[in-house]
């Protein structure tokens, strides 16, 4: 979406976000339009570090040149804040209640594995 060249890392994302629609039937994050998800996205993992927006081609569409998030009103007229939800808030709800614990933390590896260097 920053418009940065792909890694092993968004493979990871993907595999993250795939594995928990997969358990729920429910999309993570269905935004009905990119800066409705990437608000979404920023809602829970909070805003990208300063390098990740610098090294973005898009970073523009989704911050101001201050650098500050770009909060538009989704589909439904909500506006989301960075840092606002966790994980555990979505549509994990819906996973039962014995393999819960397990399920949120392979998705929470998934969502936050950094590239090594």
């Amino acid at each position: 979406m920053l418009g940065m060249p792909y890694t092993a890392a968004i493979d990871m994302w993907s595999l993250g976000c795939i594995a928990v629609e997969l358990w729920t039937g429910f999309p993570i994050f269905p935004g009905e339009f990119e800066e409705e998800q990437f608000n979404m996205l920023m809602e829970v993992c909070g805003v990208p570090p300063k390098e990740l927006l610098e090294a973005g081609c898009r970073s523009h569409v989704f911050f101001d040149q201050r650098g500050l998030p770009v909060l538009v009103p989704g589909a439904k007229g909500h506006i989301r804040f960075p840092g606002t939800k966790s994980l555990q808030s979505l549509s994990l709800i819906h996973i039962s209640e014995p393999t819960r614990p397990l399920y949120i933390s392979y998705a929470v590896f998934c969502l936050k594995k950094k590239k090594k260097k």
